[in-house]
């Protein structure tokens, strides 16, 4: 991450609650450069139905091991109203096939992504890991990871069950310029949250578990999602908000008031409802 990409994130530390004019000036200025990025170019195999917009946005974390950032809600994830119909609250696993063909299409996006000079986030595509994959109806969801400093960059693409075609591939990235916090044990960090409003809205999210956690259930609002644990790592997206609807309501973060609520399912059959986040120290 250079040093411009660091200001910026610094710029909306919410260590303190109270900011001043020209503090949010500053912040919301900070946030019209990272948010201010050009789509790159669409990877298709196959194809067999019409051409879908891509997709790339900036997460903004609710919680960092450095920089401690507010939420973000992010304009045009695209999807038309029945794009989504095929989503399940509990996710499914990836078959190899299906797997390759998502993997090479989003690691195709992610190296244009991270060489853009014009990206915000400047990291090493061959050092990301990935964290985990998940399948929900038509739609397979990857989380790559770097550690140091703590990123994460969702890819969300369609490839119905079975199929070579991958379209409708969305990228984007959250973190912080610090290392990546460690969940304590029977416990969980919040990570990136996101709200995308297109003409469907969708939301994405992921963080870290401790030991003894094996399964993390989110709530958000009337919808349940029972999120993808896999190598003390969390992530789950969903077709609806993560964030209060109508005008933006300040969080202690120092952006919009989340919805989410998390439940944790420990090793023992023990469930911790409402569990709260470790937070840095």
């Amino acid at each position: 991450m250079n040093a411009r990409t660091d200001a910026a994130l610094r710029s909306l530390d919410a260590a303190s609650p109270t900011l001043t004019s020209a503090e949010l000036e500053r912040a919301s200025a900070a946030l019209d450069r990272i948010v201010a990025m050009s789509p790159g170019p669409e990877h298709r195999a196959a194809p067999t139905s019409p051409r879908r917009p891509s997709r790339r946005r900036v997460l903004i974390p609710a919680a960092a091991a450095t920089v401690a950032l507010g939420w973000l809600l992010v304009p045009g994830l695209g999807g038309g109203g029945t794009a989504y119909a095929s989503w399940s609250a509990t996710p499914a696993a990836v078959s190899t096939r299906d797997l390759e063909a998502v993997k090479e299409a989003c690691q195709d996006r992610l190296r244009s992504y991270v060489d853009d000079d014009s990206s915000p986030v400047h990291l090493d595509a061959g050092g990301a890991t990935l964290a985990l994959a998940e399948r929900r109806g038509d739609y397979v969801a990857l989380l790559y990871r770097w550690d140091n400093p703590d990123m994460s960059i969702p890819c969300l693409a369609r490839n119905p069950v079975g199929s070579t075609d991958v379209d409708d591939i969305g990228m984007a990235a959250g973190g912080s310029s610090g290392p990546a916090l460690k969940a304590p044990a029977m416990g969980y960090t919040q990570g990136a949250i996101a709200q995308f409003a297109g003409s469907q809205t969708a939301s994405v999210t992921d963080g870290a578990v401790g030991d003894g956690v094996v399964g993390v259930t989110i709530h958000a609002g009337s919808l349940t999602v029972e999120a993808t644990v896999h190598n003390g790592r969390y992530a789950a997206w969903w077709p609806g908000p993560a964030f209060v609807k109508g005008p933006a309501q300040p969080s202690g973060e120092g952006g919009p008031q989340p919805i989410l609520t998390y439940d944790l399912t420990l090793d023992d059959g023990t469930t911790i409802p409402n569990a709260q986040p470790a937070r840095p120290s």
